[in-house]
């Protein structure tokens, strides 16, 4: 099954808000950075940040499916 996460609203408005959850989690605790090169949504709970982002007013969608 194919699982993909997606937020709709302007770029800008949907970029600055994960920069701030990210810079919040990053200085609270609540994210772990991980050593090597990865992408946010290896370290962090995908679900939790478009819940965060919701929250923020940002329209968010998931799609679940077979490939």
């Amino acid at each position: 099954d194919v699982v993909v996460y997606g937020a709709a609203d302007h770029p800008a408005s949907v970029a600055g808000a994960v920069a701030a959850l990210t810079a919040n989690g990053l200085a609270g605790g609540s994210i772990a950075p991980a050593a090597g090169s990865h992408g946010l949504a290896e370290i962090v709970d995908p679900v939790a940040v478009l819940t965060s982002l919701e929250r923020l007013g940002i329209t968010v969608a998931a799609f679940e499916g077979a490939a």
